[in-house]
């Protein structure tokens, strides 16, 4: 062990990153006993159920059951009494607000109204059931159909709310957006935070959909943008497993369905292709905030501008700030094995959760030349009491490893140490016994002569 307990990992020699694909980083091939070196991750899918009006919705706001009509209670005054009911010309924008003192969200609309008074900001308690509902149809309508000039409009007023909306079956904009297949209104909403990798009650991503539609280009614009080809639908079907098995169900022989076939051939190819690469990082040196595409550019800017003579770069200073921030939000500085890659940060959705809990207990990987010994300790990590009764202390096996580097021999666990390596030893260790064997069977070859 590394002073302060900071254990190695074993790695393999060498490994290939590919060029063109895209990456996930993985544990190394050498991983810890007992896991995948072909770890994968997935990303809960984040949705505001903002329902955009539609009932049930659970957004904290709870509508009357007023009669129907364009009207809105306008509050003039603290008492209740005091609001008036005025003519509503329409609602041209949604957003979400927290309650300041539950802290719960809550529905509100951005008000046009008939008369002179300025364009206000009201509850959806106060909105009659009309007004929210044909807001709410004239959204979904407008990504159904691939209204472009009407999305546009729509989302000057509400963009984050309407983006990451849903409806009952859980589907987004951007699910109806690519089952149109209008790449125009797929970059709109990409452009405008829509959630890429979002399931619906089916479990299928706006990524599923464009593939299951044969929408190739569509297809490619969700992978540009960081859509996860690998994600599950509930029947345990990645995008590409679905249009495998629709290519498959297609009926043989027919020529009706040969034009078919040939789409689902070109999105299968297109997804073959951006498939993720298991890749061994060399090390993880670091993590920080994920950078938004704004703090990016200005990092680029101050960069350049230091390099021409302009400024100083601070882009460095604000990686090291000591700021607290959800860890969910990581990426992460990763070396790769190749001398000439240059280290790259990984968001944490390309990360396999156990190179994520090796970086977070201060793993290092490392590569070994061979295993030395083996001896037995207890768990604890104090060596085995033989007087001790064995049900009594619960024993492990640690190696003595030499590394390739020319760091010091060290015992690492059983865990941290690959199973070809140990394999390796183990076949070392018989092959002596044996070779110590041999020239006594032959004296007593000899004797019994």
């Amino acid at each position: 062990m590394r002073p302060g307990g900071v254990g190695r990992e074993l790695v393999p020699s060498s490994c290939s990153r590919g060029v063109g694909v895209l990456l996930r980083v993985t544990r190394p091939g050498f991983a810890t006993k007992g896991r995948s070196a072909t770890t994968t991750t997935t990303t809960s899918p984040r949705c505001c159920s903002v329902g955009l009006g539609s009932r049930g919705r659970g957004v904290g706001a709870r509508r009357g059951t007023r009669p129907l009509s364009s009207t809105a209670v306008l509050a003039s005054g603290t008492q209740e009494s005091n609001a008036v009911e005025a003519e509503v010309e329409e609602l041209v924008g949604v957003r979400l607000v927290r309650d300041k003192e539950s802290g719960k969200p809550y529905v509100q609309y951005l008000v046009k109204w008939q008369d002179d008074y300025e364009d206000s900001w009201e509850s959806a308690d106060d909105i009659s059931e009309d007004l929210l509902r044909n807001y709410e149809d004239k959204w979904w309508k407008a990504v159904k159909t691939a209204a472009y000039d009407v999305i546009v409009s729509m989302l000057i007023g509400g963009r984050d709310a309407l983006v990451s909306g849903v409806d009952d079956e859980l589907r987004s904009a951007l699910h109806y957006a690519c089952g149109t297949g209008n790449t125009k209104c797929v970059k709109l909403l990409l452009v405008n935070g829509a959630e890429v990798d979002l399931r619906d009650k089916d479990g299928y991503t706006p990524l599923h959909i464009a593939s299951g539609y044969m929408h190739k280009e569509i297809v490619n614009e969700l992978i540009e943008a960081g859509a996860d080809p690998e994600i599950k639908d509930n029947e345990e079907r990645s995008a590409l497993e679905l249009v495998e098995s629709l290519r498959d169900n297609l009926p043989k022989n027919n020529p009706s369905v040969f034009a078919r076939k040939l789409q689902l051939e070109e999105v299968i190819r297109e997804l073959e292709a951006n498939l993720y690469e298991e890749v061994t990082p060399g090390q993880v040196l670091k993590a920080r905030k994920k950078r938004s595409v704004e703090e990016e550019e200005k990092d680029l800017n101050d960069t350049l501008e230091a390099e021409m003579g302009f400024g100083s770069s601070d882009a460095t200073a604000a990686e090291d700030e000591d700021e607290a921030f959800d860890l969910s939000e990581r990426e992460f500085l990763v070396q790769w094995s190749e001398s000439d890659v240059e280290p790259s940060w990984v968001p944490l959705k390309h990360m396999a959760e156990d190179v994520v809990e090796d970086f977070d207990r201060g793993m290092e990987y490392a590569v070994a030349s061979r295993v030395l010994e083996r001896r037995q300790v207890t768990k604890e990590g104090g060596e085995g009491d033989e007087e001790a009764p064995k049900e009594e202390a619960e024993m492990e096996l640690e190696y003595l490893v030499e590394w390739s580097d020319g760091y010091e021999n060290s015992w690492e666990p059983c865990s941290h140490v690959s199973s070809d390596l140990i394999k390796l030893f183990e076949q070392e260790q018989k092959q002596g016994q044996e070779g110590e064997a041999a020239p006594v069977a032959e004296l007593e070859g000899i004797s019994k002569n």
